[in-house]
């Protein structure tokens, strides 16, 4: 080994190393990973694009639900109050949210209640006044009315009420404040104390509206911080096991720890685990170790380079590109790999010999690596357009590598003394000598079966793109057994204005809009502010409606019906004459919304503090499309929707449309690279066999094992069409230009080929096994891809190609003068592709002959 160190410039390894360590480190630092799923959504599609900008404008889907519950046989509501409490005052403290509990909204309630009844004759529509307001004035139902107001004044609920019940006898105020059951976000539950508690008295529902968006992950982190803080504070103070206190809180934020988190972990072990098994199998497949683990250099150099120059152009990268990053290494350790079989060989050698030996077989390889993973930047997902840019820059930089510094660094090999420890050479070319006919056809004949099976689901379920850990997932099963489903079946209508009148403007539309399609059954229910807050033009249509609607006559018949059941009930005889007073006047209503309010009505500011946003909870209906529900929503101009169901079905399709889209783009780029690689129409057919085997297989395995094609298995037809393609087009180069399989030359070619098959599925194959689950849909898809490639490669292609080269191999040849016609002539009939070069290096007397055969 000490003579060969002289031969090899180690200094220079060296400073390459540490060159590249420095450009991953300068990288790794300037970007900051993006945990937000709705980030990658497709932008080109409005339905999508509405419900992405809900998801991520809104501040509502980022508040953090916290359950308080207390456990053993003598704990009481005392020691749930005092917990509760001591919860909702180091949340306000802290300074991380802008609103904690019901307690601001509670404490408007008098004003809210005020104001409803003040401005009755404003807040009824016409069709509300005949369907809600004209039932309660029959004989039965006022004398109901009339008892229940007793019994209200008579009990502890009653204190303060009498002046609402003499202006609103007939509880006109409880019709529109249900109006608002669909902001709450839990049915069943009761106020106390200004707490939502469960029934059974045992568990109290706190929730916080974080300050900024949750998906900020050292936002989070605070977040999490406090939690934990004030959980082991409050168990403290409660203090003995029958008294222990539950502190169980779920939102946004713990998703995004828990994806960067996984994401970091899984990023760590696949560099790590892919990294040794890849150092492994070259170990044992080099006759020198330390050639063999040399090809772990090209692709980490081109790793750490790619890494760099994205953090040149952007200041983020998804967990989606990072966790890719393993898998980005396997990829490009082929270059090294094919360029060291040539370079450790028995005898004489040299870093320009291999460069030489190597250099075009891995131009078209990376060529169509590079060519498919660009093809990623048309798919709309901003996700896989950063994967396709991170790995096909980390594919140039690593063939770079190859081709520029290690003939620098190699000068002149020595033969190595002996194979290495795995005689891999012997048992590839075992491997592909011994696939004949019988093999061929068992094989083509399962590809056939395959193929009829090969209909694959697509689901783009989003959620299910994050990765929760057992702690989050145990937390929101708790929250679910406990209070129901929080976010259920709900469409999300999210409107927005310039100034609070705008937007109230909007809501004014907004609540037409809902009122008729509850009474045509497509909506159950829904809420707008303007139910309760009018603009000044819906609240003149309604007073008109008011005014028609108490005729003379039905004013006196009420006030004949609600004297006598109120004198009987034990009320004084004018007890209600100030209701009957506000039937004839004409009040001045003030459309202005208290600022005390606006957190009771959902109305906030947006995160960038542009405009103001409110959003409507819609409960469907029997008849609800939400087609037809999101067309006229967009036609009317009101606003922007989120249905969580039809989103997932619409991004299906839609996914599915860019699948097809993909596999077209990225088949013509094949077809287009293949066609002026080899000039061939046999050729460019043969090499999309193992391609076009490995999509149908692969697509079957995910039939049969019912799985859908999810978001990140969209990567599987890029990585196949790009990556898949490689191990063909080793096979037909080397019969290209050796004819002969049994030439000694052609074992580096298919060891290469095993090789880098070996290498890329142990990296891919170790995010197979991620516990992210972007990483382990995309990990499992493309070791499928890859395996079925290299199946259909080595079985489907040696018994062709020995009958297209057989005549050539068997045929005299001739040796003839370098340079002649007939030179040239056997040299384009084996490299058609390459006369274009031969001219060009020609022109600037570039040696050109050791590539072709004499």
């Amino acid at each position: 080994m000490n003579g060969q160190s002289s031969l090899i410039r180690w200094k220079a390894v060296v400073v390459v190393i540490l060159a590249f360590t420095g450009l991953y480190i300068a990288g790794e630092r300037n970007l900051r990973i993006e945990t937000d799923i709705a980030a990658s959504l497709p932008r080109h599609d409005q339905v999508i694009a509405d419900a992405r900008y809900v998801m991520t404008h809104y501040p509502v889907f980022d508040r953090v639900f916290i359950d308080v519950g207390v456990s053993g046989q003598h704990a009481d509501d005392g020691l749930l109050m005092t917990a509760a409490t001591t919860l909702q005052q180091g949340l306000q403290a802290s300074g991380l949210f802008k609103e904690v509990g019901l307690g601001a909204s509670v404490d408007a309630m008098p004003l809210l209640l005020s104001h409803i009844v003040s401005n009755l004759p404003s807040l009824f529509t016409r069709r509300e006044l005949e369907t809600s307001v004209l039932p309660l004035l029959g004989s039965a139902s006022v004398r109901t009315l009339i008892d229940r107001n007793m019994d209200t004044l008579q009990g502890l609920e009653g204190m303060g009420q009498s002046g609402l019940i003499a202006r609103d006898p007939l509880g006109l105020r409880n019709l529109v404040l249900a109006r608002m059951a669909s902001l709450l976000p839990v049915n069943g539950a009761t106020i106390t104390n200004n707490f939502i508690m469960s029934r059974d008295r045992r568990h109290i529902l706190i929730i916080a509206e974080p300050k900024q968006s949750s998906t900020d992950t050292a936002f989070a982190l605070k977040i999490q911080a406090l939690m934990s803080r004030l959980t082991a504070e409050i168990n403290r103070r409660a203090g003995g096991e029958q008294n222990q206190v539950s502190i169980t809180p779920i939102g946004s934020y713990r998703a995004a720890i828990d994806n960067e988190t996984i994401a970091r972990k899984d990023t760590m072990r696949a560099l790590l685990l892919s990294t040794i098994g890849i150092a492994l199998l070259l170990l044992i497949s080099f006759p020198r170790w330390y050639i063999g683990l040399m090809a772990l250099i090209p692709a980490l150099a081109g790793t750490a380079a790619a890494l760099f120059v994205m953090s040149l152009l952007r200041h983020n990268l998804s967990i989606l590109a990072i966790g890719f990053g393993g898998a980005i290494i396997s990829i490009n350790v082929d270059y090294g790999i094919a360029y060291l079989l040539f370079l450790d060989q028995t005898q004489t050698t040299s870093g320009t010999y291999a460069s030489r030996q190597s250099f075009w077989v891995g131009l078209g390889a990376s060529l169509t690596t590079i060519g498919s993973f660009l093809a990623l930047s048309f798919s709309g997902f901003p996700i896989l357009a950063e994967i396709g840019w991170f790995t096909a820059m980390g594919t140039l930089f690593s063939f770079a590598f190859v081709h520029t510094i290690f003939p620098l660094v190699f000068r002149r090999v020595s033969p190595a003394k002996r194979q290495g420890i795995m005689p891999m050479e012997k048992l590839t070319s075992r491997l592909a000598l011994s696939s004949g006919w019988t093999s061929f056809i068992v094989v083509g004949i399962f590809g056939l079966v395959m193929a009829f099976f090969a209909r694959p689901a697509v689901k783009a379920d989003v959620e299910a793109m994050n990765t929760e850990s057992s702690a989050t997932l145990r937390a929101e099963t708790h929250i679910r057994k406990t209070w129901g489903d929080i976010l259920s079946d709900t469409t999300y209508v999210l409107i927005q204005g310039s100034s609070v009148q705008a937007l109230q403007n909007r809501a004014d539309r907004l609540n037409t809009f809902i009122t008729d399609r509850t009474a045509s059954g497509v909506v159950r229910s829904g809420f707008s502010p303007s139910s309760l807050f009018p603009g000044e033009a819906l609240a003149r249509e309604n007073e008109a409606a008011w005014k028609s609607f108490w005729t003379k006559q039905r004013v006196e018949s009420l006030h004949r019906e609600i004297s006598h059941d109120a004198r009987i009930a034990g009320f004084s005889h004018d007890a209600f004459e100030p209701f009957f007073d506000s039937l004839g006047s004409k009040g001045a209503y003030d459309p202005a919304i208290p600022r005390e309010l606006y957190g009771m009505l959902g109305i906030s500011r947006s995160w960038d503090n542009k405009t103001w946003m409110m959003i409507s909870a819609v409960r469907p209906g029997p008849g609800y499309n939400p087609e037809i529900f999101y067309k006229d929503l967009s036609s009317a101009g009101i606003g922007k929707m989120l249905d969580a169901r039809w989103f997932t079905e619409r991004l299906s399709n839609l996914l599915f449309t860019m699948f097809v889209r993909m596999g077209i783009l990225c088949g013509i780029g094949l077809v287009v690279v293949l066609v002026f690689y080899f000039m061939d129409f046999i050729l460019v057919l043969l090499a999309l066999v193992p391609v076009a085997f490995a999509l149908v297989s692969t697509f079957a395995t995910y039939h049969f094992l019912h799985r859908p094609l999810d978001i990140p298995s969209l990567l599987l037809v890029v990585v196949v069409f790009g990556m898949g393609s490689d191990y063909p087009i080793y096979f037909i180069w080397a019969y290209q230009r050796y004819f002969d399989e049994h030439d000694p030359a052609m074992r580096p070619i298919r060891t290469a080929v095993f090789l880098n098959a070996g290498s890329t599925i142990t990296g891919l194959g170790v995010l197979a096994f991620a516990g992210q689950a972007m990483l382990k849909s995309a990990g499992l898809s493309m070791v499928l891809g890859l395996g079925y490639a290299l199946i259909g490669t080595v079985i489907l292609l040696p018994p062709v190609l020995r009958v297209l080269y057989a005549p050539r191999k068997n045929r005299e040849m001739p040796a003839v003068a370098a340079g002649s016609p007939e030179h040239r002539a056997r040299v384009v009939s084996a490299y058609i592709f390459m006369e274009t070069y031969v001219r060009m290096f020609a022109r600037f007397k570039i040696r050109f002959d050791p590539m072709f055969p004499k």
